[in-house]
């Protein structure tokens, strides 16, 4: 009798070390569950600290003043734009709070995110931060004009004096057209 004893506090010993079936399922439920969610936590920080300059990105549209439209671009990254920025021709902004919006990041800072309809906007403050900063930019000719060159530096139309095209100008002034500095 004592050996059944025995055997039977072995049999309860075992079944309560060994989990049951409905116990497995949901730790591996709870599991997937958690990989699922790091997964999806993940890929949203990395759209948003992915963005630079340039960038086309999409939003909704959450607020609208007299001069901004605000936008959300996921995750706890807004936006604005400038609200004539995307009026219509006839002057109409064709957006309500809550349709989906696109544009171009301008500017990108860790507590700022301004977008813009065109990529003009984004490469004329790309040359205003490298006047400011006094960086040299490059650019096409395209013409000869009165007194200078009319260029092309990333979609956005320069002037350049005869004088600065090169260290020494040279007889034939049309032999800059095409030519990139």
């Amino acid at each position: 009798m004592q050996e059944t004893n025995e055997q039977a506090e072995q049999n309860v010993t075992a079944e309560e070390t060994k989990p049951s079936e409905t116990e497995t399922a949901t730790e591996e439920k709870t599991e997937e569950s958690s990989k699922e969610f790091a997964e999806l936590f993940e890929e949203s920080l990395g759209n948003i600290q992915n963005l630079e300059v340039g960038d086309k990105v999409e939003g909704e549209v959450i607020n609208i003043t007299d001069s901004y439209i605000f936008v959300s671009l996921g995750g706890k990254r807004d936006a604005y734009a400038e609200k004539a920025d995307y009026l219509d021709k006839s002057g109409n902004l064709p957006y309500a709070v809550g349709d989906k919006i696109e544009g171009y990041i301008v500017k990108y800072t860790d507590t700022e995110t301004l977008i813009s309809r065109s990529l003009v906007s984004v490469n004329k403050e790309l040359l205003h931060e490298a006047y400011n900063e006094r960086i040299p930019v490059n650019g096409k000719v395209v013409s000869q004009i009165k007194g200078g060159y009319l260029l092309d530096i990333s979609g956005v139309r320069a002037f350049c004096p005869l004088s600065q095209i090169d260290i020494k100008l040279a007889s034939d002034t049309k032999q800059y057209i095409g030519q990139n500095y």
